[in-house]
């Protein structure tokens, strides 16, 4: 299992019915595809998600998150 931190820019799908969600999240200078069961999760949280980098046949490499924790804001950006 590995870990991935970064901040959640956007939410590109989530299905209210079970909380399947698809994030784009930025981990310094790159941005990623976050997918899992996140109906807590919100534009703006810094979180921490475990789980493991698979790759998609239709929409390419993503996180495929398991569990999520949000972090604790260090910087102006996540003082906001």
């Amino acid at each position: 299992m590995s870990e991935f931190q970064g901040y959640v820019t956007n939410i590109t799908y989530r299905n209210a019915g079970n909380g399947f969600t698809v994030l784009v999240v930025e981990s310094g200078k790159k941005t990623h595809s976050v997918v899992g069961i996140l109906p807590l999760v919100e534009v703006g949280m810094e979180v921490l998600f475990e789980g493991e980098f698979v790759d998609n046949p239709q929409y390419g490499e993503q996180f495929k998150a398991g569990s999520f924790k949000e972090v604790q804001a260090t910087d102006a950006r996540g003082m906001k």
